[in-house]
C-alpha cells in the first residue's frame, strides 16, 4: 500500500508518495528535495540563472549583493558598467538607483569609470576577496575579508573575533584608517564577526573587462 507523506520545509510543504520510487521536487522556498531508496536529501540555495551580463549604472547608484552561503569575488574593470558573471538565484534587478543581486556564485566586476558608486556587499557564511575602489560596506559574518584597495578611501575595519590588518594607510585609532598624503574620496566599512580582515591600499590599476 502506498502511503502519502509530507515533508515540512520552512515556508512550504512537499508532498510525496512513499512507493520506493525515485522522486525529485523543489519547494517554493528555493530548497530541493530528493527521495530515493537511499533516503531523503534536502538541500538549499538553488542557482537557477547562469549569467554573463553588463548592467548600466550611473554616479550615485548603489550595488547591493547579498549571499547566504557563497564566498564573494570582487573585481574591477574599465568603463562604466557592472558585470555579473556566474550563477545567481534570480536575475539581477535595477530599481530606485539600486542594482540588486541575490546570491552569486562567480564574479562581480565593478566599474572604475564611475567613482561615485556605493557598495553594499554581504555574505553570511563565506569569505570576501578581490579588488575594490568604491565606498560603502563589505561584510562577511562568518569568514575572512581580503581586499586590495585601489582608491583613497577612509577605512573603518571591525573584526569582532579576529584581527584587522590594514596596510599602506595611516591608523587613526578605533579601527579607522586614512589615506596617506591625499584626501579621502569616501568611506568604506569592512566588518566580520568571525574572521580576519586584510586590506592593502594600492594606487589605481585599470583592469580589462573579462572576455566573453
Amino acid at each position: 500500500m502506498i502511503k502519502r507523506k509530507n515533508i515540512m520545509i520552512p515556508g512550504s510543504t512537499v508532498n510525496y508518495n512513499a512507493s520506493g520510487l525515485h522522486i525529485r521536487a523543489h519547494s517554493h522556498s528555493d530548497s530541493s528535495v530528493e527521495i530515493s531508496g537511499n533516503g531523503i536529501l534536502i538541500g538549499g540555495n538553488r542557482f537557477d540563472y547562469e549569467i554573463d551580463q553588463d548592467y548600466d549604472v550611473k554616479p550615485g547608484d548603489r550595488v547591493v549583493l547579498y549571499s547566504l552561503n557563497e564566498s564573494l569575488d570582487l573585481r574591477l574593470q574599465e568603463g562604466s558598467k557592472v558585470k555579473v558573471k556566474g550563477d545567481t538565484r534570480r536575475a539581477p534587478s535595477y530599481s530606485n538607483n539600486t542594482l540588486f543581486i541575490d546570491d552569486l556564485k562567480g564574479q562581480l566586476w565593478l566599474p572604475q569609470g564611475i567613482s561615485d558608486l556605493e557598495l553594499a556587499v554581504k555574505t553570511m557564511n563565506g569569505f570576501v576577496k578581490g579588488d575594490v575602489a568604491h565606498k560603502g560596506t563589505i561584510e562577511a559574518m562568518n569568514g575572512d575579508i581580503e581586499l586590495k584597495l585601489h582608491a583613497p578611501l577612509a577605512i573603518d575595519a571591525f573584526a569582532i573575533k579576529g584581527n584587522a590588518n590594514i596596510q599602506g594607510m595611516e591608523p587613526k585609532g578605533g579601527g579607522k584608517y586614512a589615506p596617506i598624503g591625499e584626501p579621502a574620496l569616501g568611506g568604506l566599512r569592512v566588518s566580520t564577526m568571525n574572521g580576519n580582515i586584510n586590506v592593502t591600499y594600492q594606487r589605481v590599476v585599470l583592469l580589462p573587462a573579462p572576455q566573453p
